[in-house]
């Protein structure tokens, strides 16, 4: 791996107040050319002790000069023995968001959401020359396309009461979204919109606790 180096700034209010926020900047490279930004932001809303929102969106571009890629047989006798890698420019968006709602000291729901997207584009594809070294030489496209396009959408929804002292119900629903490609274009607000319609699980269970006073 080649050598690299990585810095970050940060700045936020006082976290009693209120109204809390944060914002990250991260950057870095490496010696072979690779670079790495990531920005990040964070505000906490608190209107009052029973209700409290978070929104923590980030945002990070990468260039990696050698993702790994596939490897693959030439000679044909069952051992892999070409390494491939590729030039990756990839984006990357998260936008995840809590809300918290006490309704009384035995009730209270929580909720969590998380629409994801990420886009990658492949160049400069080359083989590994020697094991346990940095060096490579040129080779031709992959049969398979390897640029991507992934995006997802998971959240959780969790209902707490405590019907008795120190006995609890939970009652939860999770659910999972996704969608792939291979067209590379991150379009983020058009896919983040896009997660909420796409194919995906949903499981709905219930947990109970009882506490047996002796």
């Amino acid at each position: 791996m080649p050598a690299s180096t990585r810095y970050w700034a940060w700045l936020e209010n006082d976290w009693r107040q209120p109204t809390r926020g944060w914002v990250e900047y991260n950057w870095g490279g490496d010696s072979a050319g690779g670079t790495s930004r990531r920005v990040a932001a964070g505000i906490t809303l608190k209107p009052s002790t029973s209700l409290e929102f978070s929104l923590r969106p980030s945002y990070s571009w990468n260039y990696d000069d050698a993702q790994w890629v596939e490897n693959a047989d030439t000679d044909g006798d069952g051992q892999d023995d070409r390494y491939v890698y590729g030039e990756l420019d990839s984006k990357t968006l998260d936008l995840t968001t809590r809300a918290n709602i006490i309704f009384s000291p035995r009730l209270s729901l929580e909720i969590y959401a998380q629409p994801f997207v990420t886009a990658g584009e492949y160049t400069g594809f080359k083989e590994l020359v020697t094991p346990d070294s940095y060096r490579f030489a040129p080779v031709g496209e992959p049969d398979d396309n390897p640029d991507f396009r992934r995006r997802s959408l998971r959240s959780n929804v969790v209902l707490r009461w405590e019907y008795l002292p120190g006995s609890t119900v939970f009652l939860v629903w999770s659910q999972n979204r996704g969608d792939s490609s291979s067209r590379p274009r991150l379009r983020a607000l058009h896919n983040l919109g896009s997660s909420l319609s796409d194919a995906g699980t949903n499981v709905l269970f219930l947990k109970a606790t009882y506490w047996a006073n002796p």
